[in-house]
């Protein structure tokens, strides 16, 4: 990415799909860099600790994305869970696939090495819509006065994608997909 589109907003790429998905809290994912985009998630303390929280729409390698976050985790109480997410599966063709491999991080807004980072790779699908991780770090750690992961009342996340490729990594049920898991009365 050229160094002018540095620090921009990255709009949606479907507004229908930023309409449906737009989060109750202020915020916004910029650009990063190639493949990096940052979600600053404004008025944390606001969010009901129970729901699922979704980023703007972002577009990397042609594809509409969104982070998933859930700030009392995924079926795991003591953690957050952060994914990324197909921003739009009606979008879709039939036997859509695309192989995925990125990193995610909670930042750490006061010393930025104590960042949390986790990479991964797995396959996105018509049947697959996310990936990521349940227990990306413990609650305790979040709201540790010692870090600074939420200031100002502003978590932080990045996400930057090595890369997206079509095809297939396994045929298998992936272990870091919320898909098909019952989460606040709605499957996913």
């Amino acid at each position: 990415a050229s160094t002018s589109r540095k620090g921009a907003i990255v709009r949606a790429v479907d507004a229908d799909a930023a309409r449906r998905f737009r989060p109750r809290t202020p915020n916004m994912v910029r650009l990063q860099g190639e493949g990096k985009f940052c979600w600053s998630l404004k008025n944390f303390s606001r969010l009901h600790q129970d729901e699922r929280i979704y980023s703007p729409p972002f577009c990397f390698s042609g594809i509409a994305f969104m982070l998933l976050f859930f700030p009392r985790g995924n079926q795991q109480r003591e953690y957050v869970s952060l994914y990324v997410s197909v921003a739009d599966k009606t979008k879709l063709q039939p036997g859509w696939r695309r192989e995925v491999h990125f990193s995610l991080c909670v930042i750490d807004q006061k010393e930025s090495l104590c960042s949390v980072t986790k990479s991964t790779h797995g396959e996105l699908s018509n049947t697959v819509l996310d990936w990521g991780f349940t227990e990306l770090m413990p609650l305790a750690t979040l709201h540790s006065p010692n870090h600074g992961y939420v200031l100002d009342d502003t978590l932080q996340f990045t996400i930057q994608f090595e890369r997206v490729t079509e095809g297939s990594v396994s045929g298998q049920r992936p272990p870091h997909s919320t898909t098909g898991v019952r989460t606040n009365g709605f499957f996913s």
